[in-house]
């Protein structure tokens, strides 16, 4: 068993992107290295913020803020997300 904050074979799925899938398939083809977690995740906050932009109709920090807070995100007031649990995956050797 292995946690992993993020991973291509997942359903998620988004406007933007599409599938997990897609969005390695569209980072590989621009930046020619396999789609690290990281990027994932940077890739998810800029889209969070774009999202409450576009809800928030302004980029007012009261109004985006309040957009934020009122969402699905969760966050700590050392601007850590909080509830995120990580993807478990299970390795098969030898299989």
């Amino acid at each position: 068993m292995c946690g992993s904050q993020w991973d291509r074979t997942l359903s998620y799925k988004v406007r933007w992107f599409g599938t997990a899938d897609q969005y390695a398939q569209r980072f590989e083809k621009e930046y020619r290295y396999e789609a690290p977690y990281q990027a994932a995740g940077s890739t998810a906050a800029v889209l969070a913020f774009a999202d409450a932009f576009e809800r928030a109709g302004s980029f007012d920090t009261e109004k985006v803020g309040y957009v934020l807070v009122a969402g699905q995100l969760a966050m700590a007031g050392t601007g850590s997300e909080l509830g995120r649990d990580p993807e478990v995956g299970r390795l098969f050797l030898g299989a």
